[in-house]
């Protein structure tokens, strides 16, 4: 018998599986209030986002995607005003921490589609 341990689904009480594809990420440690509100994989998703030819994965189409919003980043211009970012802003706009926080993301919804060490050994 295969049995599947994972903390991202849940049984209900009439012992059905429960799936909840919509979560939270933090991509940083040091910046709790910076929350990524997204949906995982479906199963067979992952090949819209890889490229036939180079095996690469657009990560940016991959979180514009699954992200359904941003919370906690701002963006301050040259006099002071601020604009809150969501997720149209951090792939429009250049910037190296919106790319890690990108990047992160996109790893993050890989990793949690991809069979861990244990499942494998299974």
């Amino acid at each position: 018998m295969l049995k599947i341990k994972t903390s991202q689904f849940k049984a209900n009480d009439k012992g059905k599986l429960q799936v909840e594809l919509e979560h939270e990420f933090r991509p940083f440690k040091e910046y709790e209030d910076v929350v990524i509100v997204c949906n995982y994989l479906e199963n067979g998703e992952i090949t819209k986002y890889i490229n036939a030819m180079d095996k690469s994965i657009d990560f940016p189409r991959l979180f514009k995607d699954k992200v359904k919003s941003v919370r906690g980043i701002v963006v301050e211009d040259a006099e002071g005003k601020e604009v809150e970012c969501d997720v149209e802003t951090l792939t429009m706009f250049p910037n190296a921490t919106f790319n890690s926080i990108i990047n992160e993301t996109a790893v993050h919804l890989i990793t949690s589609y991809t069979l861990n060490e244990n499942e494998e050994k299974n």
